[in-house]
């Protein structure tokens, strides 16, 4: 079976979606995991998790690279919650490197049109690679994306966080896929589907410093969009044009919906078959990890 190329570009740390994301790829033989970078906020810390979960999971060879801390013009002053980087000490420091829109860039250029990034945070590292390589619009295969919505007013957290740099992406010409929370809010877990999920004891870590006595169930809105990789027809797609709302004081960050457009957008979900096919491949994983 040939496998699909990715680069996961990550704001892991704060939702527990993107830790979710990431064991979903490598449980995911269709999928070859070329490295993973991080955007948004403390970056470095988000860095440091993601090595974790690929050591003890068994994958050290999987490259992170750190890239974006701030959105391309407006800062947001939002507190985030790192609740997860609690699994590992303060003494904990894994190899990872700067310079994650070169490795996006650099990578593509090597294996043209083979590379599918899948961006699961704000869309910095992806707008900036963009405009610093013009040949990446060519050298990508297509980017999966975790963001918007347009059953809805309001904007959803990966597209307010970086307007600018979603505008740019959805605009550029390369083949987009949008998940939006269209499809994945209708896939929150039940009581029973968390119990199964936390059959994998660094999981179940995981959800309960993320829940940290706040009893939320976890919504995988980022393993839907790594599972459109691989399994397209879990989703019912429909073409369109997306366009990002930049001005005004309540609908900066909404996704427009326009017509004669080329993006790929997700709007329905098959939901029972997604989270049946997400927690029989996190089964699969290494389940050896210890406290």
């Amino acid at each position: 079976m040939e496998k699909t190329k990715i680069i996961l570009d990550t704001d892991i740390g704060d939702d527990i979606d993107d830790a979710l994301a990431l064991s979903l790829i490598l449980a995911s033989p269709e999928l070859e995991l070329l490295g993973v970078t991080t955007v948004f906020g403390n970056v470095d810390l988000r860095a440091k998790l993601a090595c974790y979960l690929l050591s003890a999971f068994k994958r050290e060879e999987i490259p992170v690279f750190t890239g974006a801390d701030l959105p391309l013009i407006e800062p947001r002053k939002i507190g985030l919650d790192f609740h997860q980087a609690r699994i590992f000490p303060d003494s904990y420091q894994p190899e990872y490197r700067d310079g994650a829109v070169g490795f996006i860039c650099e990578k593509a250029r090597e294996l043209p049109g083979q590379i599918e990034l899948v961006a699961v945070g704000p869309l910095t590292n992806v707008a900036l690679a963009l405009r610093s390589d013009p040949s990446l619009k060519e050298n990508l295969k297509g980017i999966t994306l975790m963001g918007g919505q347009i059953k809805k007013p309001g904007a959803e957290w990966n597209i307010i966080c970086d307007p600018e740099a979603a505008q740019i992406v959805f605009t550029s010409g390369v083949p987009i896929k949008m998940v939006g929370l269209d499809v994945t809010d209708p896939c929150k877990l039940t009581e029973e589907e968390l119990k199964i999920l936390k059959e994998n004891k660094l999981m179940g870590k995981l959800v309960e410093l993320w829940q940290a006595g706040r009893g939320w169930l976890p919504i995988p809105h980022d393993p839907l969009a790594v599972a459109a990789v691989f399994n397209d027809k879990l989703i019912t797609w429909e073409q369109m044009k997306i366009l990002v709302e930049l001005q005004g004081s309540y609908m900066r960050g909404q996704t427009t919906v326009h017509s004669d457009g080329t993006v790929q957008v997700a709007t329905e979900v098959r939901r029972n078959d997604f989270i049946e096919l997400f927690l029989q491949r996190l089964a699969t994983l290494p389940n050896d990890w210890e406290n």
